[in-house]
């Protein structure tokens, strides 16, 4: 489960908590607005969240502020599935 947080500028921090009895490892995670534009794009070296583990990732936007409103982050694995979580980026 992953949901947002807010950073310095045009960043956010996304907050990945792993409910689960196995790790997780994210290879990548993109964010992007409700219809579909891409604001953040970071692959993640590294991201493993271990069991009943909490970790944060910061995804900074190249250029530019983030907007507000709904958006969704795309988690991708290691082994190829993608969780989508509904976000709201806010002031």
């Amino acid at each position: 489960m992953c949901s947002l947080g807010k950073a310095e500028g045009a960043a956010v921090v996304a907050n990945c908590e792993n409910r689960g009895q196995a790790y997780a490892q994210a290879v990548k995670m993109t964010l992007t607005t409700a219809s579909g534009e891409v604001l953040v794009a970071r692959d993640i070296s590294g991201g493993y969240v271990l069991p009943q583990v909490r970790r944060s990732f910061e995804l900074q936007r190249a250029a530019g502020a983030l907007p507000r409103g709904p958006a969704q982050l795309a988690v991708t694995q290691d082994d190829g599935s993608k969780q989508v979580f509904d976000v709201r980026l806010a002031d």
